[in-house]
């Protein structure tokens, strides 16, 4: 996995549970993932923690998510590049986690709204959330085959 695809999956993982969303998160993947991905983050700031910046860029995401994401991919992206031994076990850690989908929507009014559409599913948790005071059309998951 090239540095910027590393980074984005990392962030892809870690982002709903700095949201605060770890709690929905863990229901619908299951302890052991949610533990892989604490486990995740614990590790980032045990190798940023001789970087006075990736470690601050680290502590900023985990406060406010939306705000320093960027800033946090970057970081990443950058070790990853520079470092292929730090490439080489985020990617083991993020295979780990194991592919997993985590999708929740809510919505007071939706039309033809599907929360997981895709064509082959071999492995891994799939889990949809839909919540809506009005919906048209609502879809929580399709795939082609599954298994």
């Amino acid at each position: 996995m090239d540095p910027a695809t590393l980074a984005t999956t990392a962030l892809t993982i870690l982002t709903p549970f700095a949201k605060g969303a770890g709690n929905e998160l863990m229901k619908a993947v299951g302890e052991n993932t949610a533990h892989r991905v604490r486990d995740l983050f614990a590790w980032l700031k045990q190798r940023f923690a001789g970087d006075p910046v990736a470690a601050k860029d680290l502590s900023r995401f985990e406060a406010a998510p939306d705000k320093f994401e960027p800033a946090l991919l970057g970081t990443i992206q950058e070790k990853a590049e520079q470092d292929p031994e730090f490439a080489a076990e985020l990617k083991n850690r993020i295979d780990e986690v194991g592919p997993m989908i985590a999708v929740f929507q809510e919505f007071k009014k939706g039309k033809d709204v599907t929360g997981v559409e895709a064509g082959d599913i071999r492995s891994g948790k799939v889990s949809v959330r839909q919540k809506a005071d009005e919906a048209e059309g609502m879809t929580g998951f399709r795939a082609k085959t599954v298994g």
